[in-house]
């Protein structure tokens, strides 16, 4: 049987989610040559030596599995690898947005599946993490494949789909340890809702583990320490405010980052939000409002991702960053979505509109010269254009908080990084001045030169 043409509204919402999707991928390049920053630096140095090199570095730098690794390698072999290692990131990324509408079509409709799709893709977090070197938009890229694939072979008796099931979630565990959270969450959800798929179910997932066994000599050996802030009530709900709608980093205050009036904008459409729940529960009463069977794969990752992150961080390293929390960011933005569109009409545009405003102010300040990555390639032309060949190179990066207070003659404190070991590199002549880079609150670099004995001021951070 032919299959019918779409209907002129599924043909308006497929271009706008193509329209949408290119948008997103704007956004997204006009950070792509930001200067690499923070955790960047160790995806730098597994990756520029080639294929070779990546499992050594790994096991050297890194509390993380390969495949992001190998990927960022193969896009460095193209080009700047200071540019080219984002490329996985900016790509299945920017690839999230299509993939959350059609989650969506499948959980909260069309019209919630494209507000959610658009809250991606202006989301300043999603934005800042598709031109990040680091594995959290693959993670959530393959966490979403991963869903999808088993929506869809839930819904047939092929095979087809649970073969893209079993190599998304594959991909995912090998792209990020956090995988588990989401995959773990709708593998449960599917285990209760399709009794009569259990087996081809617990079939992929045994074949999602065996797969896994090939690593596991190499996850017993990374035994780097893990790094984590210590945990509160407030820092456990700022990281969340933070992946809805706030800085992508996790120093950065909200008052700082946002200003009163985009932070009065968030206020007003929350407010809206919760005016809009309480009316829908007054209309219906307590018992009419329900979560639709088809978004229950939505909140089971929603919240198995936060509170498991929560219950590990509860014994023993923080892990409620973020970053961590970015493979539930997509669930989040349809849930909220859903719930947007089934508010009263007049609160429901006011929440919408003044959420995307406040949105539209995060991405242009992480896009624009005082919130963007500190500019470590400006830092290195300055030390090309002022030091002379062979003195050696001082690096004080504002993101550890770390301080110089005297140089004494013929001594420095130096921290070193890899990409900071390249630039120094060209200067190896005795120690006859040191070039001090610092990044204050608006991110631009200052740079001094002092002799041995001269004070040098602390390295300063965001304020």
């Amino acid at each position: 049987m032919a299959r019918s043409a779409p209907r002129p509204g599924r043909r308006f919402l497929v271009a706008g989610i193509g329209a949408l999707t290119l948008a997103g991928l704007a956004l997204r390049l006009i950070g792509i040559d930001q200067s690499l920053f923070g955790d960047e630096i160790f995806t730098y140095a597994i990756v520029k030596p080639g294929f070779g090199h990546v499992f050594s570095g790994i096991h050297a730098y890194e509390r993380n599995p390969p495949l992001f690794f190998f990927l960022a390698a193969a896009a460095a072999k193209l080009g700047d690898p200071t540019v080219w290692t984002r490329m996985p990131s900016l790509l299945l990324g920017t690839a999230t947005i299509p993939l959350t509408y059609l989650i969506g079509v499948r959980t909260v409709g069309r019209g919630a599946a494209f507000l959610g799709a658009a809250l991606l893709a202006a989301s300043p977090f999603a934005i800042f993490y598709s031109t990040e070197a680091r594995a959290y938009a693959s993670l959530t890229f393959f966490v979403l494949l991963s869903l999808l694939a088993l929506l869809r072979a839930l819904e047939s008796d092929g095979v087809r789909w649970w073969v893209l099931f079993w190599a998304a979630s594959t991909a995912a565990v090998y792209t990020h340890y956090t995988a588990v959270l989401p995959l773990g969450a709708e593998a449960a959800w599917a285990l209760y809702a399709y009794p009569a798929r259990r087996r081809r179910l617990l079939i992929a997932g045994v074949a999602v583990a065996l797969a896994y066994v090939p690593w596991l000599p190499s996850l017993a050996a990374q035994n780097h320490p893990l790094i984590g802030t210590p945990l509160s009530a407030e820092s456990f709900l700022g990281a969340l405010v933070r992946t809805l709608a706030g800085h992508p980093l996790s120093f950065p205050p909200e008052r700082a980052f946002y200003g009163t009036p985009a932070l009065i904008l968030l206020g007003v459409s929350g407010a809206a939000i919760v005016g809009g729940v309480l009316v829908a529960a007054f209309k219906s009463g307590v018992r009419g409002v329900r979560i639709a069977p088809a978004q229950l794969p939505l909140v089971a990752i929603a919240l198995v991702v936060p509170l498991a992150l929560l219950a590990y961080s509860l014994h023993g390293t923080n892990l409620v960053s973020p970053r961590n929390l970015s493979s539930a960011l997509p669930a989040a933005c349809l849930l909220l979505a859903a719930v947007l569109l089934s508010m009263n009409r007049p609160l429901a545009w006011v929440a919408i509109v003044t959420l995307f405003v406040a949105l539209g102010i995060g991405t242009a300040k992480i896009l624009g010269p005082d919130w963007r990555r500190p500019d470590f390639k400006d830092a290195a032309h300055w030390v090309d254009r002022e030091a002379r060949p062979g003195d050696p190179v001082v690096e004080v990066p504002s993101y550890l908080a770390f301080g110089v207070t005297f140089f004494l003659s013929g001594f420095a404190i130096q921290h070193s990084t890899p990409l900071a070991d390249d630039i120094a590199l060209n200067y190896r002549r005795p120690h006859e001045r040191f070039a001090i880079v610092r990044f204050g609150p608006a991110q631009s670099s200052r740079c001094r030169l002092l002799r041995p004995g001269s004070a040098a001021p602390s390295a300063g951070g965001y304020s």
